[in-house]
């Protein structure tokens, strides 16, 4: 039995990074980074509700700051779980990258 490719599974929050990793370029390497030391800021495109305790319930318009993306290597897939916060409420957890879009500063970059 293989699952649909559709459905992915969040990692578990023991996956999560660390508090001393989240902050570190490492957790980030491969990942397009804005000019700045900023971690790369994300729109939420839909209402999302989590499902696990180390997932991330979202409203479409929210912003997410991705801290971490253990498959940096694969910037093409969209379909995979990256860990980050919730500015508006300041929660962390993992979040399915295709639910979210680059977040447009007002001077038009990332």
């Amino acid at each position: 039995y293989a699952p649909s490719a559709a459905f992915a599974y969040a990692p578990s929050a023991a996956f999560a990074p660390s508090a001393a990793f989240a902050g570190s370029t490492a957790s980030r390497v491969g990942v397009p980074q804005p000019t700045s030391s900023e971690p790369m800021r994300r729109r939420v495109v839909r209402d999302v509700v989590g499902q696990t305790n180390g997932e991330l319930s979202l409203r479409k318009d929210q912003v997410v700051l991705l801290l971490h993306d253990p498959d940096t290597g694969h910037q093409s897939n969209l379909q995979r779980w990256v860990y980050g916060r919730n500015e508006e409420s300041g929660e962390e957890g993992w979040f399915d990258l295709a639910d979210t879009v680059p977040q447009e500063s007002p001077g038009g970059e990332q």
